[in-house]
């Protein structure tokens, strides 16, 4: 058979590349919109296991849920925002990118998205680590002076927590919430 025979004959391959690439981008976008589905989860249940004294929460009742960077949470966010949990209702407040004028004072809980990576050490420096629970979903956050690391291992969202800055933390975190982390 000659290359013209051989490529009548292969457009089903052509036609099934295209539908895979044009798949690809809505398959890799579903599992993101999966992945943060599952991170807004794992906000939501922390603050199950986590105590703040009264003096820290902001309003009667209420837990500010701070999110810094790009947001890829999507409508995720929108299920646990008005959620109850035993500190009281949640509050989820999307911020945006981070800038130096960025007010971070008013956060119980303050979650790094990734794309906030190269600014780490700046944003932590404006948190006292000891009153605002963080959360980042990029490694070596603990490195950096935050309390819980959200990151994947074997395809799974996994979770440590940074058991050094917990005993010098306000707030109390169940011993259950800290075994299931990876040590």
């Amino acid at each position: 058979m000659g290359a013209c025979a051989q490529r009548h004959l292969s457009w089903p391959r052509w036609l099934a590349l295209g539908v895979a690439l044009v798949a690809a981008p809505a398959a890799r976008a579903q599992a993101a919109d999966v992945a943060y589905q599952i991170k807004a989860s794992y906000i939501y249940n922390f603050l199950q296991f986590v105590h703040f004294p009264t003096d820290v929460l902001q309003g009667a009742g209420t837990l500010n849920v701070c999110i810094l960077g790009e947001d890829r949470f999507g409508p995720a966010l929108d299920e646990i925002d008005g959620a109850t949990t035993p500190q009281g209702q949640l509050k989820v407040m999307r911020l945006g990118r981070f800038s130096s004028s960025a007010a971070l004072d008013g956060c119980n809980v303050l979650y790094l998205v990734d794309s906030e990576r190269q600014g780490v050490d700046s944003i932590m420096a404006k948190v006292n680590e000891t009153r605002v629970l963080t959360i980042g979903e990029f490694a070596p956050f603990i490195r950096h002076g935050g309390l819980i690391e959200l990151f994947e291992q074997n395809d799974m969202i996994r979770f440590r927590i940074n058991e050094e800055l917990l005993n010098k933390t306000a707030f109390k975190i169940d011993a259950q919430l800290v075994q299931l982390g990876v040590k």
